[in-house]
């Protein structure tokens, strides 16, 4: 039975109803984005748009009732009866920096209330995606200018690289979390017929059960990461592993110069940049948002044969967050003392980083977060195999460690080492290549009345800071002026000089 449109709206004013809503829900916030869950004729989307009209609105229909009656047809729209998905929507809107100057999600409660499942995959859907986007933006606003300061480094200091043979072996993955330890015996039991490949942080956990890696991977921007490879440099040579690396990460000066490093990116323009600044071009691209996740992808793209990952436990075990040996146990025993050991320290961190309980586990947001992601390449890659089940219920494939031992002899990836005959690049150029694309984003931005996209603002963060925080948010929302241009362009000149000197960052 057809309903009646407007028995959702007042039948007398729904324009001054939706304004009220408005009034009520946004108060004098002034989001650049906003998505709107079950607007019906969408009379809301039109005052929005009255009141800011920079502000990007996407309405998601529960229903498909409403889409040839529409009083407004909002920026984005999406119903059951679109070819495309929801959140590839949503995607769209954020991949464009629409979220950069804030976010707000407005539901109509006469459809939700008619369409309550509905409304509810939306809104759960919704919730997932700004909860990554979330993540994304404090990350690439906290490490942006330590990612252009490595970048910098890596032009300066990269002395040999790799090229990778595909081969047919099983490879095996080392993460550090504490199933490794399970998963250790039945390694060593098959390491003869399989690539081992470790991330950096679980390197010193197989060198403590005397097993050495055939690469390391890593794309840690933290100068704690110079504590995992601490051993890298040390053990470099023909029979020593080489290191999978973005341009990005933190790599000590000494591994830069005597370890083999093959390059792969996350998308990130200033790691194209720097590759091409020492005649290099990416292995490939695998952004995945965990170090696991991007060794996976490499992993499967190195061999036609199944890839294992051990120790992805994204948890803690009891007082246990990795698995034994791992570098920063060291820290915790130089801080202990009699009435504080090694042991309580470690237990304090734990309880304090994994609140929540799951016994034996004991989990955190962050990591069900990297969950999802990992989720989503595990369901579509069936040669990535899980070893000891997850803790956070990760889908796909899940052996047990014994399991292990099945695995069939085949052709080991191979590494082909080459030194870079180098002109010595400086980094400034790198700087001053970033610093002119961030100054064009902004001026396009002025130009045209469109936001800074998210690759932009970040390097836009990586050169200014949180003293551009402003200008990205303006023009998110269709406000930046010439006025706030010349200031932001005036602060990303300034900001570039400290890393052409080598100043710390």
């Amino acid at each position: 039975m057809k309903r009646d449109s407007n028995q959702y709206h007042s039948r007398y004013n729904p324009e001054r109803e939706a304004s009220r809503f408005l009034d009520s829900s946004l108060g004098s916030k002034r989001p650049s984005l906003a998505i709107l869950i079950g607007p019906g004729l969408n009379y809301l989307g039109s005052e929005l748009k009255l009141r800011l009209p920079g502000c990007h609105v996407i309405a998601l229909q529960p229903c498909s009732h409403f889409d040839q009656e529409l009083v407004h047809p909002a920026d984005r729209y999406w119903s059951p009866s679109c070819a495309y998905a929801p959140d590839s929507v949503i995607q769209e809107a954020l991949g464009e920096g629409r979220a950069l100057g804030g976010v707000c999600v407005l539901e109509w409660e006469p459809l939700v209330r008619e369409y309550p499942h509905e409304c509810d995959a939306l809104r759960t859907m919704v919730k997932n995606l700004l909860s990554k986007e979330a993540a994304r933006s404090a990350t690439s606003s906290f490490w942006a200018r330590r990612w252009l300061r490595n970048c910098g480094r890596f032009v300066e200091g990269i002395r040999q690289t790799a090229q990778v043979v595909v081969g047919s072996s099983p490879i095996i993955i080392a993460c550090a979390g504490p199933s490794l330890e399970r998963c250790i015996p039945f390694i060593k039991t098959v390491r003869d017929r399989v690539s081992l490949w470790s991330l950096a942080s679980a390197h010193a956990s197989l060198n403590a059960h005397n097993l050495e890696a055939d690469a390391l991977i890593t794309s840690d921007p933290g100068t704690w990461s110079g504590l995992h490879a601490r051993t890298l440099a040390a053990g470099a040579g023909s029979n020593g592993p080489v290191l999978f690396a973005t341009p990005s990460a933190y790599l000590p000066t000494a591994v830069l110069e005597r370890v083999a490093i093959v390059p792969f990116e996350t998308g990130m323009p200033m790691e194209e940049d720097a590759l091409a600044l020492v005649g290099l071009s990416a292995c490939a691209r695998a952004a995945s948002g965990t170090a696991s996740g991007s060794a996976a992808m490499l992993a499967l793209q190195a061999t036609s044969a199944n890839v294992y990952l051990c120790g992805l436990d994204l948890a803690a075990l009891d007082y246990r967050d990795h698995a034994q040996g791992y570098a920063f146990w060291s820290l915790d025993q130089e801080k202990a003392t009699r009435l504080g050991p090694t042991y309580s320290i470690a237990a304090g961190r734990v309880y304090e980083h994994y609140p929540q309980q799951d016994s034996p586990w004991r989990l955190s947001r962050a990591f069900n977060t990297y969950a999802h992601e990992l989720s989503i390449l595990f369901a579509n890659e069936k040669r990535l195999v899980r070893v000891e089940p997850s803790a956070l219920g990760l889908t796909g494939n899940t052996i047990s460690a014994d399991m292990l031992s099945l695995c069939a002899r085949g052709i080991k990836p191979r590494f082909i080492t080459q030194t870079i005959v180098s002109t010595k690049p400086h980094a400034e150029k790198l700087y001053h290549s970033v610093c002119k694309r961030a100054c064009t984003a902004l001026e396009n931005a002025v130009a045209r009345t469109v936001p800074v996209d998210a690759e932009s603002s970040t390097e836009l963060f990586a050169l200014g800071g949180k003293a551009l925080a402003s200008a990205i948010a303006l023009a998110a929302r269709g406000e930046l002026g010439h006025d706030v241009l010349t200031q932001a362009i005036t602060a990303l000149q300034s900001a570039a000089k400290p890393l052409d000197s080598g100043a710390s960052v």
